[in-house]
Formats: structure tokens, C-alpha cells, sequence
């Protein structure tokens, strides 16, 4: 048996819609017996109805760069938090910035803001997500994690390296195309897909991505890397394809 772990952004979802050729490249391959799943930035809801409008079935789904693991029926079941007083103050800081998409999520909820002159959304797409509200999001004092987008790509490297200057250590840092996103420190795509290899230990797991948060997963799941995506990405990755599908033929030759 393979398995197959997804980035979503970039890689399955590309230029704002999940390709025909991908899904049935999927289909086929769980109908052969293997596993797919998707290891996304995104949180879970900014992110299922997609799955829902596109009909695609998934045998498990890792959000926030690695802090949730939720299996098909959208039950967590893994979480990683940040502490209280470190999540309190990574939030005021981003409330201080003038010109910034900014948001956090607890688990399974979200919120985000845009303040300034920013007026982008931050997923552009026909399919709706489920929006929270910041209060219902913060009630819990359960932040998994942290994103935000300044004005431009440049803006957004200047707030990151702000940020470090001030937490250093104590984040996770995942750029993650024009965003950047922030993580309890030691969460990442590669260590909670090897927490998924400990349950699944006779499968052969593989993976696929585009950007820089997928570096880890890649390099040392022995995985693939999307044609279009980062150089930095493509120098660890066993080999560099255009698509999932083609990805998938090469596990099944």
C-alpha cells in the first residue's frame, strides 16, 4: 500500500480550482488501495467545502502546517497549541500593524482581519468557507495557529522578519506563497506525517508540494515537487512533475 500526502495550494489546488485530470488520477489511485491525503496551511474551515464541492475523498487531512490532524468525518484528532500568554502577545502584535490581512484559528475555526489599505482576500475562489467570528475564535484559548499577508510579498518577509526579532524561537515560521504563516515552535508537515507513519507502518508514504513549508515533508518523505513551484523545493525533491496526476502515475508504474 502508498500514501500519498498533498500540499493543497499550489499543488492540488492550482490557479483558483482542483483540475478534473487530478481527481480522477486520485480516484484511481485509492480504488488501487492506497491512501490520499492533504497536509495544508490552510485550517479546516477554510478549507472543506472545497473538498465537499469537488467530490474529492480524502483517507485523512493534516491542517495548520502540521498542529491538527482530522480524519474523514472532520473529528480532531490531533492538536497542538500555542501557550496562552505566547498566543496573546503574537496577536497584539499583528494588531499593530497598520497594513495587514491578519487572522488566527482554534483548531477548526478561523477569523481574519484586513486593516489599512489592504483589501485582497485571502483565498480567492467560488466555493464559500466558513467564516468565525475573532471573539468565538478566541473564547477557547486554544490557537493553533497564526497567519497574515502584508500589502505586498515584500511586506510580508519585513513584518516575518519583525516577528522573529521579537518571538525568535519561540514560532514556527511557514511561508507560504504570499503569506506567512505561524506555528507552535517544532510543528511542521514532516514531523506530524511522521507521527502518521507510526499508525501505518507497512505503507510506503510519499509526498508532493510546492512551497516552502512543504521543504521538510519532501525531503524526507523522499517526495515530489510541482514543476512551477519554489527552486528550494525542487533541490531536495526525488523528482519534479507538472501535476498530482503525474505524480500518481509514477507511484503506480
Amino acid at each position: 500500500m502508498k500514501l500519498l500526502a498533498s500540499d493543497y495550494d499550489g499543488t492540488l489546488r492550482r490557479n483558483g480550482v482542483i483540475r478534473e485530470k487530478d481527481l480522477v488520477a486520485i480516484r484511481s489511485f485509492r480504488k488501487a488501495g492506497n491512501l490520499f491525503g492533504v497536509v495544508t496551511g490552510r485550517c479546516y474551515d477554510m478549507i472543506r467545502n472545497e473538498f465537499t464541492h469537488y467530490g474529492l475523498e480524502l483517507d485523512f487531512l493534516i491542517c495548520n502546517n502540521g498542529s491538527t490532524i482530522f480524519d474523514l468525518d472532520g473529528n480532531c484528532l490531533m492538536q497542538i497549541n500555542f501557550e496562552n500568554d505566547l498566543a496573546q502577545n503574537v496577536l497584539h502584535y499583528l494588531e499593530k500593524e497598520p497594513d495587514l490581512l491578519f487572522g488566527a484559528c482554534d483548531g477548526k475555526r478561523y477569523f481574519n482581519e484586513t486593516k489599512g489599505n489592504f483589501g485582497k482576500t485571502l483565498f480567492p475562489q467560488p466555493v464559500g468557507h466558513v467564516l468565525s467570528t475573532k471573539e468565538d475564535v478566541l473564547k477557547k484559548n486554544e490557537i493553533t495557529a497564526f497567519f497574515y499577508r502584508g500589502s505586498d510579498y515584500a511586506a510580508t518577509l519585513r513584518i516575518g522578519n519583525e516577528i522573529k526579532e521579537k518571538f525568535g524561537n519561540a514560532l514556527g515560521y511557514h511561508p507560504n506563497g504570499s503569506a506567512m504563516d505561524l506555528s507552535p515552535v517544532g510543528v511542521n508537515k514532516a514531523n506530524t506525517l511522521h507521527l502518521l507513519a507510526k499508525t501505518h507502518k507497512d505503507v510506503e508514504i510519499t509526498t508532493i508540494g510546492d512551497h516552502m513549508n512543504d521543504i521538510d515533508m519532501v525531503r524526507e518523505f523522499n517526495g515530489f515537487a510541482i514543476a512551477e513551484g519554489r527552486d528550494e523545493l525542487k533541490r531536495v525533491a526525488k523528482e519534479v512533475v507538472e501535476d498530482i496526476a503525474e505524480a500518481i502515475d509514477r507511484l503506480m508504474d
